[in-house]
């Protein structure tokens, strides 16, 4: 496997680490990992806890800002060079449903 692939954009490229990537799907993996394989981080569960606090804190070193907001959703944010231009929102989950 390639250590780092690259895809290219119309003014850039973009660069993924692949072993890093794989060290942190493996990482978030161990948390409520089932001794017979499968994870499960039921939401509002201490594992559901322990994989929000891990995103958090991969998304701050990556130099967002997060928060949470009154119904618990995770939100990171990159400010823009362009204050005014129109945000680029996207989701996901970190619980498990059995």
């Amino acid at each position: 496997m390639l250590n780092t692939i690259a895809a290219l954009t119309a003014t850039n490229s973009l660069r993924i680490n692949s072993k890093r990537l794989m060290q942190m799907m493996a990482d978030m993996g161990a948390i409520g990992a089932l001794p017979n394989g499968g994870v499960r981080r039921l939401a509002f569960s201490p594992e559901d806890r322990q994989g929000r606090q891990l995103a958090q804190r991969w998304m701050e070193a990556a130099g967002m800002t997060v928060g949470i907001d009154t119904a618990g959703n995770m939100i990171g944010r990159y400010a823009g060079r362009f204050p005014h231009a129109p945000a680029l929102a996207t989701g996901s989950h970190l619980d498990t449903v059995p």
